[in-house]
């Protein structure tokens, strides 16, 4: 891969990170990092809200491919369960009543972009 080719790569990334962190907002979630690193490992995007069992967090991988879905096998189970220890880490250290983890597919199209939630079972 060229060093064209990665930046592109890298530059579809951060948009796919920035309109599921601006989706993320909209339904009352107060994005508190993007690119998040910790001893646990990185999360593209940490959010926090209140609920009524307490302040929740939540941990979202976010894919993204332009003209496809991106494959929800990039997030395979080591990636899973690293993205769960980086929840973990975070519940303990925001002080988080919860914390769940999601991966967002991104695709993006010449006339529009969309994104596909999916949340990941605990480990």
């Amino acid at each position: 891969m060229s060093a064209g080719q990665r930046r592109s790569a890298h530059e579809i990334g951060l948009r796919g990170e920035r309109l599921v962190a601006q989706q993320a907002k909209a339904h009352g979630w107060r994005v508190q990092a993007t690119r998040l690193r910790t001893a646990a490992g990185e999360a593209d995007v940490f959010c926090v809200r209140d609920a009524v069992e307490g302040r929740v967090g939540l941990v979202i991988e976010v894919k993204t491919a332009e003209g496809q879905w991106p494959s929800t096998q990039l997030v395979n189970a080591a990636r899973q369960a690293k993205l769960w220890r980086v929840a973990g880490l975070l519940a303990e250290q925001e002080d988080l009543a919860e914390v769940g983890v999601t991966v967002c597919l991104v695709r993006l199209l010449p006339d529009k972009e969309q994104v596909r939630w999916v949340a990941l079972e605990a480990w």
